[in-house]
């Protein structure tokens, strides 16, 4: 079968996944249904062709031709049958799977249950899967398994037809009147040589189906109910303390598409433009609001503004949404911070028109007003700060020492996915990124470790930054205690 297989009893799929993988098993069961039908018909005409020149006497002359039909559409037969049990053997995988929320770490697709993988025997004993992979694993060995028992079957049933074929039918072709008798008898080789290499496909298949259990052997030996329930104990026990050590005060943001003043917190709109400020421009082309905020009408966070609007302007420059490098350029946005709000807006000033063109680089179309609420956020497992926390609390409660991530079993590894809720639009808190922090790549933003604003993309508003992408924007703590926004981060980056 082929790798959504794998992925479906490893329970590696999303819902959309399953409903799609159904409708081509479905495609796949119809096909495999017409040719058995097919088949099965050439090979009843076979029957009633022999039957019939029995009758008549031309059984000898022709009788042959038939038996070889027959043989052929038989074979056709088996092969359409074995794909129509394959596809209904998927279909109930497919019923038993437990569609996952996120995706398995375990690159199961490297192992090959044909032959011994040592390092994998160890790693198995080592427990350095998660249960779940460990059970993933021993699915997917336990189906080489039954796959190898059912090939050799097949292909000892077929090694058993060609031997009939090869054993009594050259008595038969004896008294037969042909043309070139010993021909014939020549071709009748190849049912015996066929039948060998069958019986040694068979024993092959058997061969393997050994191997794929001792890998059923190892799981069962290593994970055992004992150890799973010590391990999710463990795991939690972690989880818990780096809520502890990691929790951090953020405001969660709910955009709605309604119609805002221009005072309001809000994603797009009409930006506050108090009288002699200078709107942000790019290459004579006006920068387009992507958001603002209003700190008198948010929950306070430390260390953040109470009073005063920030905003945050972007360029119409698309190039970092399917970039390797997610960093913006200092002039391809800006960060504004109006401290004192003029409330009369008949000395406002008036945005600049913005085009189509000049908005392209915005996640969304329109304006949204922003409901916040207060709530605590956790570092997630993609921040750069993890690794060492990670390993501090590992390497505290553990008896083996690691010193790289990456070594850690991948339950662990990936733990933050478990206590991490820093998706969403938010301010403060931990970030959220559709593939890597690139400030741990450079040294030299190590220190903007703020999280000034996330917009995240959002299905059910059509905000979207390129392939389900993540905007972030960072700022130092010194900075923000000075309320001093010129030395900001903006990272954009997508699936």
């Amino acid at each position: 079968m082929d790798m959504r297989y794998r992925d479906v009893l490893m329970g590696n799929v999303s819902k959309e996944d399953v409903q799609n993988i159904k409708c081509s098993l479905l495609e796949k069961k119809k096909k495999a249904l017409t040719g058995f039908l097919l088949y099965a018909a050439v090979f009843i005409a076979c029957v009633i062709s022999v039957i019939l020149l029995k009758t008549y006497g031309l059984l000898d002359a022709y009788g042959l031709i038939g038996v070889m039909c027959g043989f052929f559409s038989f074979g056709g037969i088996a092969v359409t049958l074995f794909k129509l049990y394959e596809s209904l053997e998927f279909l109930r995988a497919l019923k038993r799977c437990r569609p996952a929320s996120r995706i398995t770490s375990c690159e199961y697709w490297k192992y090959d249950f044909r032959k011994i993988d040592e390092s994998l025997i160890k790693r198995i004993a080592a427990h350095k899967f998660t249960v779940d992979e460990a059970g993933g694993i021993r699915n997917l060995a336990v189906d080489n398994s039954a796959s190898g028992i059912k090939a050799a079957f097949f292909f000892m049933i077929l090694a058993v037809l060609c031997t009939v074929i090869a054993y009594f039918t050259p008595p038969r072709i004896m008294t037969i009147e042909v043309v070139n008798k010993d021909f014939v008898l020549m071709l009748l080789y190849v049912p015996r040589v066929v039948a060998v290499l069958l019986v040694f496909l068979a024993l092959r298949q058997l061969v393997f189906t050994r191997i794929a259990q001792k890998y059923v052997w190892a799981v069962n030996k290593s994970y055992t109910k004992e150890y799973a329930l010590e391990r999710t104990t463990q795991v939690d026990e972690l989880i818990s303390d780096l809520r502890e050590k990691n929790a951090a005060p953020s405001i969660r943001l709910a955009a709605k598409r309604e119609a805002v003043d221009v005072f309001s917190s809000k994603f797009g709109g009409k930006p506050y433009l108090p009288p002699g400020f200078d709107y942000p421009i790019k290459n004579n082309h006006p920068l387009c609001l992507l958001a603002q905020l209003n700190f008198e009408l948010l929950p306070k966070l430390p260390d953040f503004p109470e009073t005063g609007i920030l905003q945050f302007y972007l360029s119409n420059n698309d190039k970092y949404i399917f970039s390797h490098n997610p960093l913006m350029e200092k002039d391809d946005f800006r960060v504004v911070y109006h401290e004192e709000i003029i409330r009369d807006e008949s000395k406002l000033k008036t945005p600049p028109p913005v085009t189509e063109y000049e908005s392209r680089m915005l996640p969304f179309r329109g304006e949204f007003k922003l409901y916040a609420e207060l709530e605590q956020s956790f570092i997630s497992s993609n921040d750069f700060r993890f690794a060492e926390q990670a390993l501090s609390l590992y390497n505290n409660s553990m008896p083996a020492q690691e010193t790289r991530l990456s070594d850690l079993p991948s339950d662990l590894f990936f733990l933050g996915a478990g206590l991490s809720n820093s998706e969403e639009h938010r301010i403060g808190g931990y970030p959220a990124f559709a593939q890597r922090d690139p400030r741990e790549a450079d040294a030299r933003y190590d220190k903007h470790i703020v999280l000034l604003l996330q917009i995240d993309s959002d299905r059910e508003n059509e905000i979207s930054w390129g392939d389900s992408g993540i905007g972030n924007f960072f700022i130092t703590p010194e900075d923000l205690k000075a309320k001093d926004f010129s030395d900001v981060l903006c990272a954009v980056d997508c699936y």
